[in-house]
């Protein structure tokens, strides 16, 4: 008398899915309300650093209703220590914090000094704005 068993599915067997990426930015019709206020509640309801958010405070006068900075309009590192009155290295540490926490993106890798900067809000962060709101 033979038995036969059932096949044991593999991980190879599962339905493959993207990795949950909580930097993955948010695009602009899936929010409910204009992104610069929603990105303006993301930075003043953070933890971060007064001059990291006066930095993303001073980008977000310059972006339109999408959170995108035009090119005519970027401000640049120069014009952001004008702005806000901080130093050189001040700025490029916020504008780093901002990079890394997924509030802005660049381009290109290049320099500070040349980059071009766009706003976005990464899923997490709406995420707990949403739970705050709540």
């Amino acid at each position: 008398m033979t038995t036969t068993t059932e096949r044991r599915p593999s991980p190879a067997d599962m339905p493959s899915r993207p990795a949950y990426d909580p930097l993955r930015p948010v695009r602009a019709e899936e929010l409910d309300v204009p992104f610069r206020a929603m990105f303006e509640r993301a930075l003043l309801q953070s933890t971060m650093h007064p001059h990291t958010r006066l930095v993303g405070l001073a980008l977000a006068t310059h972006c339109d209703a999408l959170g995108l900075i035009p090119e005519a309009d970027q401000p640049r590192l120069h014009g952001l220590t004008s702005e806000t009155g901080l130093h050189l290295p001040q700025v490029v540490v916020a504008l780093n914090t901002l990079l890394s926490r997924g509030l802005i993106s660049r381009r290109m890798a290049v320099k500070w000094e040349r980059a071009e900067v766009q706003l976005v809000i990464p899923h997490a962060v709406l995420a707990r704005l949403s739970k705050a709101q709540e």
